[in-house]
């Protein structure tokens, strides 16, 4: 998701409140972000760039599981 409440800064990418599986989260993003997008367009604020999800999730991209 984008921002705080979708609304407060909402080109900043973040974990959605209410996330119960980081770990398949986690998959999803390193997925996306393989794909090399412009734009992601999420359900709540955004678009969210690329550079902003790659700088925001740099940890789980030095991460290979």
């Amino acid at each position: 998701m984008g921002g705080y409440l979708g609304v407060f800064l909402p080109d900043r990418p973040d974990y959605h409140y209410f996330v119960d599986d980081f770990k398949a989260v986690h998959q999803s993003i390193r997925y996306l972000l393989k794909l090399q997008c412009n734009k992601y367009h999420v359900g709540h604020g955004g678009p969210l760039l690329h550079a902003a999800m790659e700088k925001r999730f740099s940890d789980l991209l030095r991460v290979d599981q």
